[in-house]
């Protein structure tokens, strides 16, 4: 049986594209439905993408509702609920979510982050860290920390919390960090990892598998805290809206 995915989205939707594709002729195919596409507001290229390939595109705006986030959630099921949604799909510069929204799909949702997430410790995840800020950081920090080492990065997907990149992680792609790397170069080379992470964990969930990861090591180790927060910084300074 198919699962029927909601894909909520705010921007370009080059990762709903991909997923709706994957849904249609590729690994996804008979094992996950794209039912419907909720933008976070209109215009956005995501409905343009959601129409060529035939899924219905339903707005519900953020800036409309953001004064009161469970009437939002409630808009929000209120579609889910029309287009029979079995799992919710974030994917893109998504506000926060609302509560009810992220009790009702509880182990039933997934979201995408463009750098390593470490739930709970001290990672490239939580406020600001979005887009180009995210992978920055990483890149600031591994090239600080790490400058004889292995470096990486992870396209990620993991479960959505209330909380900014709290969810637990769901599945990973280690993507290495080359030495003449700069950081328009790291970003569009992660882009089709991103992608390719969604797929890969929407075909774990359709098949029942309930991917989760814990990592044992934490992704910043213990004497690499300054190095982290610096990086941080300077992420955040240069790219303040991701």
């Amino acid at each position: 049986m198919s699962l029927n995915l909601a894909i909520n989205v705010s921007g370009g939707g080059s990762t709903a594209g991909a997923i709706i594709e994957a849904c249609h002729t590729g690994v996804l195919k008979d094992l996950v439905t794209p039912c419907v596409v909720i933008a976070s507001a209109p215009g956005i290229r995501a409905l343009e993408v959601a129409k060529k390939h035939g899924v219905p595109g339903v707005v519900v705006s953020f800036q409309e509702n953001k004064h009161d986030r469970d009437a939002y959630g409630k808009k929000l099921l209120d579609v889910c609920e029309k287009y029979n949604v079995d799992y919710w799909g974030q994917y893109g510069l998504i506000p926060l979510t609302p509560a009810n929204v992220v009790s009702a799909f509880e182990g039933r949702s997934t979201n995408q982050h463009p750098a390593s997430l470490d739930p709970g410790r001290l990672d490239f995840g939580g406020r600001g860290m979005r887009g180009k800020a995210a992978i920055a950081a990483q890149l600031f920090f591994m090239q600080a920390a790490r400058p004889s080492g292995a470096q990486y990065i992870e396209a990620t997907a993991h479960a959505v919390a209330e909380k900014v990149d709290l969810g637990y992680l769901q599945h990973m792609i280690s993507v290495p960090i080359k030495a003449d790397d700069s950081l328009e170069s790291l970003h569009k080379r992660m882009m089709p990892f991103e992608q390719q992470v969604q797929i890969e964990n929407l075909a774990l969930i359709a098949q029942g598998k309930n991917p989760r990861i814990e990592r044992t090591e934490p992704l910043i180790a213990p004497g690499e805290e300054e190095i982290f927060k610096t990086a941080k910084e300077k992420a955040l300074s240069l790219y303040p809206n991701g």
